[in-house]
């Protein structure tokens, strides 16, 4: 026995893709075992982002409507009865700007480990883990209050990410007092990161930022290489 959602009901939820902007041609509709409370045997629709593996299944629970979506609302799966169609269809549309937000997201954690990667296989290899000089404490302390004052003058912060980010780049500077310049470069890379997820930034704007940074930090260290010539 098959309970699918009628061609009718698929074009509606194709017109809601495209209303978000997302590619149609990126989803792949599925016939599954129905899986909810009622014990019934039946296949039933299910919509399947295939680059992410997200999914909406357009279920039943006896003669009432019942979906399932993943990602949900602040956790990976999530179910609810929604009675009749149209209900059920403003519940896969929650879940598509859900998907929405998870596709144009910035992976984060990849752009780090290969901006980290890049910064330490062209630094790492070349400068030692002695300490700072005078001057060149003073020169990344200079380094870091452009950096801050860039932040500050590019984007709207509350007064808790102004609070965080002065407390990480101060701590930066501290940290170059009693670290050798090795172990700075990775504790920087560390922090800037922090700083990009606590200021809570669009996309494209994180990686603006990280680029921004990552240069600072290089000139930074590229100073001290400069001095040992």
């Amino acid at each position: 026995m098959k309970k699918l959602i009628l061609k009718t009901q698929a074009n509606e939820v194709f017109n809601s893709i495209k209303d978000l902007d997302i590619d149609p041609s990126e989803f792949e509709w599925q016939e599954i075992e129905s899986n909810t409370p009622d014990g019934e045997y039946f296949d039933v629709s299910k919509l399947v982002h295939v680059p992410t593996g997200y999914y909406f299944i357009f279920d039943y629970d006896y003669e009432s409507h019942y979906g399932t979506r993943s990602p949900g609302g602040g956790r990976a799966v999530e179910s609810r009865e929604t009675e009749h169609w149209y209900k059920q269809l403003e519940y896969a549309k929650t879940w598509l700007r859900s998907l929405k937000k998870q596709i144009d997201a910035p992976d984060l954690w990849t752009t780090i480990i290969k901006e980290k990667d890049l910064i330490i296989t062209a630094l790492d290899n070349r400068i030692t883990n002695s300490t700072f000089n005078n001057k060149e404490k003073s020169n990344l302390a200079l380094r870091i209050k452009e950096l801050e004052e860039y932040i500050k003058n590019t984007y709207v912060l509350s007064t808790d990410q102004i609070s965080l980010l002065n407390n990480k780049l101060e701590y930066l500077i501290e940290a170059s007092e009693r670290q050798g310049k090795k172990d700075w470069l990775h504790t920087a890379i560390g922090v800037l990161f922090t700083i990009i997820i606590g200021l809570s930034l669009a996309p494209e704007e994180s990686r603006d930022l990280f680029q921004f940074a990552s240069d600072i930090i290089k000139q930074i260290i590229e100073g001290t290489l400069k001095a040992l010539n």
